[in-house]
């Protein structure tokens, strides 16, 4: 099976990465000049909690360089999710299975315009990562991997998919309910993500502090109603006790969204906090901490440049 991974953040690299041990994966980048120095460094490299590895993939910004692959797995932030399906539509062919494996909602409609319903597939993945470098991560956490269609159905290419997958390491199942997949991860991440970039604290330590457990709890709540509302079939019965679970799990992982507010990049807050904002106010379902969230995130996006960093001894 070859697969292309879109995106050479910190999951891209990790997944292209561990599928390179059992398929032919190639790692697709935006910027050619990266992807040249990524192979020149001998490609990808990670550190785990109990050793390291390192894989030689061939890494490109010409998807025409790939020929028509068996599956597309998108790794990019949300708001890129446009821009990287047309970067890999040369190598998208008529029976190509197109996977997105990114944060946050509103992802599945580019995919879904491009390649119909039936060969969009969706997941989530709860592992930690962090890139370090250019095609340097450091593994911070395992975690369960899920994958669906929004048909409900699994064919072929997804269970084969699925079984590549779980042989390289990376265990993952198929749920037919992915939509109440989707939307627990949105929830864990609703109490996570925006939190470690407000705070600059990593996942573990939310838990040591009161102030940070009590915003979590209200942060839950209005995700978990909002969803309720809506009618999706959460798999979880208690949230607040899933995100401390995953706190634990991924104690030392630094959150993908305050990795972008360190970097200074754009976070993915509106696919996020965001969601939960905008479908509160069509569901008529109050979210004042969400919005207090999300408002404080876009300000810090915002004010690069402009915030205080040191204030001089007098």
């Amino acid at each position: 099976m070859r697969i292309v991974v879109v995106g050479p953040g910190a999951l891209g690299c990790f997944l292209a990465g561990k599928l390179s041990n059992r398929t032919e994966v190639w790692l697709l980048d935006h910027d050619p000049l990266r992807a040249v120095r990524i192979v020149e460094q001998g490609g990808i490299h990670c550190e785990e909690q109990d050793g390291r590895w390192k894989a030689k993939i061939p890494v490109t910004a010409r998807a025409e360089d790939i020929g028509i692959a068996d599956a597309v797995v998108i790794c990019t932030k949300a708001y890129h999710t446009r821009e990287a399906l047309l970067q890999a539509q040369p190598a998208i062919g008529k029976h190509t299975l197109v996977l997105s494996l990114q944060n946050g909602m509103g992802n599945s409609e580019f995919i879904l315009d491009m390649v119909g319903a039936e060969r969009t597939a969706l997941g989530v993945t709860h592992h930690g990562v962090i890139k370090t470098a250019e095609g340097r991560i450091q593994h911070a956490g395992e975690g369960m991997t899920c994958i669906g269609s929004l048909t409900g159905k699994a064919s072929p290419q997804l269970k084969t998919l699925k079984k590549i997958f779980s042989s390289a390491g990376i265990k993952t199942t198929i749920s037919e309910n992915i939509l109440g997949i989707l939307w627990s991860k949105l929830v864990i991440n609703v109490g996570i993500n925006a939190l470690t970039a407000l705070t600059h604290l990593k996942n573990g330590q939310l838990l040591d502090f009161e102030g940070t457990q009590e915003v979590m709890a209200m942060a839950l709540q209005e995700a978990v109603c909002v969803a309720k509302r809506k009618k999706i079939k959460l798999p979880e019965k208690d949230y607040l006790k899933a995100v401390q679970k995953v706190c634990r799990q991924t104690d030392i992982n630094v959150s993908s969204m305050l990795q972008d507010i360190l970097a200074g990049r754009r976070t993915e807050i509106d696919h996020i906090n965001g969601v939960i904002v905008e479908e509160g106010i069509k569901c008529r379902v109050a979210t004042p901490a969400n919005t207090v969230l999300y408002s404080l995130v876009k300000t810090w996006e915002q004010s690069a440049g402009q915030r205080v960093v040191r204030q001089e001894a007098r």
